[in-house]
């Protein structure tokens, strides 16, 4: 994980330290561990699930900024891209609905994520790299608009759907409704009695 240059002629060879990335995804991977198994109360979920990732996050775009052999319009592209892709995340699942808890599921999308396509790419020339790179945040933005959240669990865990299938209020709706035109049936007597 030490500096890599990979030379290929008539492409740019950048050098990247990963060490730091790596370090971050996995104090990501630990928090993300500790809140989801081992935390009992919902302070401990919160710190391990969202607010340790998203100082990872940040600790992220820091590292990136200080790659000095990436160019400096590709770093700033970089981060404005991240911070395009997580606005529009939120802005498509709405934090009064359930999609603060949602974070937990954005988060190591971009983090390990980010770890995990430098890692794989590692022998490529670089443009391929930085278009795996973008090519991650923007796919993690349309593939994450697909997705409702329906609110939580007890555990703060989102409760989960596609955004083209029917909601639980729907199909309660459609279930009443059902309900009701069955239970109106009328019953006649068999023989007519007074008025």
């Amino acid at each position: 994980m030490n500096d890599y240059t990979h030379e290929t002629p008539g492409l740019p060879s950048i050098q990247i330290r990963l060490w730091p990335a790596v370090v971050l995804a996995l104090v990501h991977v630990s928090a993300l561990t500790y809140a989801l198994f081992f935390g009992h109360t919902l302070m401990q979920f919160m710190i391990g699930g969202i607010l340790i990732p998203l100082l990872v996050l940040i600790g992220m775009m820091i590292w990136w900024m200080l790659c000095r052999k990436v160019p400096i319009k590709q770093r700033f592209a970089g981060v404005a891209l991240v911070i395009l892709a997580l606005a529009w995340i939120i802005f498509t699942h709405p934090l009064t609905n359930g999609g603060f808890p949602f974070l937990i599921v954005v988060l190591p999308i971009m983090t390990i994520g980010t770890v995990t396509v430098l890692i794989a790419t590692l022998r490529q020339p670089w443009p391929r790299r930085r278009t795996a790179l973008a090519a991650l945040v923007v796919g993690a933005a349309v593939l994450l608009t697909a997705i409702r959240v329906d609110g939580s669990h007890g555990n703060e865990m989102p409760v989960m759907a596609w955004r083209w299938t029917p909601t639980s209020e729907e199909l309660t709706i459609v279930s009443l409704s059902t309900e009701q035109r069955t239970n109106k049936t009328a019953t006649v007597a068999a023989q007519p009695g007074p008025g």
